[in-house]
């Protein structure tokens, strides 16, 4: 068998070489439904959408659809990375938690839509709070958690975004879309014959937030990966990401370790530490990290975590994430 060295681990080849793609869909529509008023509506002057529970606005709960069409992408096709890109037409408030949506109802267009319409069924992203400011909004969706074949077929995806905070008296949540902070919302499908998914769970960090790891891109040899690193939006601690190459053991450890008899109860290492630590930056909720993977034809696994120097949050001091399990296509 043939191997190649990526960030110092040497990855077996698994299988033959797939060539990956990647596709930006813009929303072909979208819509947002006023759960308690049961009715939905829509701005013509532009295209964006709420995801709010206030109980002062006249709308109340919103919940914001969005449609694609996926027929660019070939029916076949293996979805290694799946994220929506989005931007704040308007300054969130009160720091929302958004959650992202799948839906089977794909028979709906703006000016059909009811109450009832684009019911959510499938969790598929929960961000943690949301930061009152103009920006980016990106949310990767974990593909073990629903199977997208059906929808690739049918050429055609409802996402449905939804706020799940709620605070009395005030006005909670997002509006996404392209009024002030970008562009409208874009998915981003990476296919080929690769993987990212996630196993396991992080601890929780000094502000009561569950640490989490993520990644986004395409796990093709020659092109890159982002990993993103989520915390509490006022913890600023100190990041770090390190990679293995098996989650079932290391230096004769079996995994996953549970850290508990050493002061971090809840917390558990899923992989080794053949390389790393890499710093994350963290300004405050967390931050990112672009890891280009090497050229060449060949595919291999390896898993990763995060960890977090967080000196209130147990008595280690530290806050491991849920693990990655990538596989290079």
């Amino acid at each position: 068998m043939k191997s190649f060295c990526f960030l110092g681990l040497g990855l077996v080849l698994l299988s033959p070489f797939v060539s990956a793609g990647r596709y930006e869909l813009r929303a072909v529509d979208s819509v947002t439904i006023s759960r308690d008023r049961n009715f939905a509506f829509y701005w013509s002057t532009y295209p964006y959408v709420l995801a709010s529970n206030s109980p002062l606005s006249t709308y109340k709960r919103c919940e914001g659809a969005l449609k694609f069409d996926l027929s660019k992408i070939p029916d076949n096709a293996k979805i290694t990375s799946i994220y929506l890109v989005s931007h704040h037409a308007l300054t969130p408030k009160e720091r929302p938690i958004i959650e992202l949506y799948w839906s089977d109802d794909d028979n709906w267009t703006r000016k059909t839509a009811k109450g009832g319409s684009c019911p959510p069924k499938t969790l598929l992203y929960r961000t943690g709070e949301v930061p009152g400011r103009l920006g980016s909004f990106i949310l990767p969706m974990d593909s073990s958690r629903h199977d997208f074949s059906a929808d690739l077929k049918d050429n055609v995806l409802t996402l449905v975004l939804r706020c799940a905070k709620f605070v009395p008296k005030k006005e909670c949540g997002v509006c996404l879309g392209d009024h002030k902070g970008g562009g409208p919302p874009t998915l981003v499908i990476c296919t080929g014959s690769g993987h990212i998914q996630t196993f396991g769970r992080g601890g929780v960090d000094s502000t009561g937030t569950r640490l989490r790891l993520c990644a986004t891109g395409c796990p093709a040899a020659g092109s890159r990966v982002t990993f993103r690193v989520e915390c509490g939006l006022d913890l600023k601690a100190p990041g770090v990401l390190f990679f293995g190459v098996s989650r079932s053991s290391w230096g004769g450890i079996t995994l996953p370790l549970d850290l508990a008899s050493l002061g971090a109860p809840g917390n558990f290492l899923y992989t080794g530490l053949e390389v790393g630590p890499l710093a994350v930056p963290n300004g405050g909720g967390g931050g990112s990290l672009v890891v280009p993977i090497p050229s060449g034809s060949l595919t291999g696994r390896f898993f990763a975590q995060a960890l977090l120097f967080d000196s209130k949050a147990n008595r280690l001091q530290c806050v491991f994430s849920n693990g990655l399990d990538l596989g290079i296509g």
